[in-house]
């Protein structure tokens, strides 16, 4: 299914590939997670979770000597049993666990949309239809999908998602049972605000506390940094420059 110049490069590599497995200390039973159709798994909650991702792009490694696009379909695992079910098929994106493994969530580039899929509700949500705002990069100018601006990451207990847009950050509730809301506001003033991880370690943002943000308008190119109170949208500017 790829070109013979590719599997010459990849010829070394195939055949030292390896399967993800565990081991069920309780049990004493090994359980393989990996195969020679899903080769790319991926366990939730730093290796600690329930279920694991494993993602399959055989059906599309013909197509990608003409279309440079990555696509795969996508399964949920479960790391006990080593049962699968497919929860994406032909996805354009990289999808990943959200922090707690509540979740699974990605970019897709045709649909130009973040979705995120219930664990529990075994169900699949598109979050943004770019009705408002687009959430693809507005300045994309090659003949391909436009990718995403990313996200800043998930709030404790996998409650919401912080996405950018080309300007602000959006608070979005990944069950969709609450509205968007944009907490930076900066469009209007083509003022680009994004999240900055003050601790590496720290696998998700705490919503209470407040935020360190990045700005930088877009015309001036001044920036600075502020402190961002979630709850009550108060703005303290530490440094500014321009």
């Amino acid at each position: 299914k790829t070109l013979y110049t590719q599997q010459e490069v990849n010829a070394d590599r195939e055949r030292r590939r390896t399967y993800s497995c565990v081991w069920l200390k309780d049990s004493n039973k090994v359980v393989q997670l990996g195969s020679e159709e899903i080769s790319d798994v991926l366990i939730s909650v730093e290796g600690n979770g329930k279920y694991a991702l494993g993602l399959n792009d055989d059906p599309y490694q013909k197509q990608r000597s003409w279309d440079i696009s990555y696509k795969v379909d996508a399964y949920l695992i479960e790391v006990e049993t080593g049962e699968k079910i497919q929860i994406a098929e032909a996805l354009s994106g990289r999808p990943d666990f959200s922090p707690e493994g509540k979740f699974v969530y990605w970019f897709s580039g045709p649909d130009s949309a973040w979705f995120a899929y219930s664990i529990d509700k075994k169900k699949t949500v598109q979050l943004t239809d770019n009705s408002k705002v687009a959430f693809y990069d507005e300045l994309h100018d090659s003949p391909s999908l436009p990718g995403s601006y990313g996200i800043a990451g998930w709030t404790k207990d996998d409650d919401f998602m912080l996405i950018y847009d080309r300007y602000d950050i959006w608070l979005v509730d990944p069950s969709k049972e609450l509205a968007h809301n944009n907490l930076t506001n900066g469009r209007a003033q083509k003022r680009i605000s994004r999240y900055i991880w003050l601790d590496r370690d720290e696998r998700s943002i705490e919503e209470v506390e407040p935020m360190l943000l990045s700005f930088t308008d877009e015309e001036s190119r001044a920036s600075g940094y502020y402190w961002f109170n979630i709850h009550t949208g108060v703005k303290n500017v530490v440094q500014e420059e321009d």
